[in-house]
């Protein structure tokens, strides 16, 4: 099922050159909490990585590149 994009909502620009394994969060908000949401924060998607980031960061977390996880194993 596809819906339409609504208004402000930006989708991340793929990159042919780079093949990166990716995750898509989703969630539901109301018409009035994206309308708040959007008054304190312009850009949500961005916010959301921002915040994603800084919750790794605060837990010593660091990311590991799909190239490395093989050599992990």
């Amino acid at each position: 099922m596809y819906s339409r994009r609504p208004a402000g909502v930006r989708y991340p620009q793929q990159e042919a050159a780079v093949d990166v394994e990716t995750r898509f969060i989703s969630t539901t908000l109301t018409e009035a909490e994206w309308k708040a949401l959007k008054l304190v924060q312009p850009d949500p998607a961005r916010w959301l990585r921002e915040q994603v980031k800084l919750v790794l960061a605060q837990a010593g977390v660091r990311p590991v590149p799909p190239e490395r996880q093989e050599i992990a194993n």
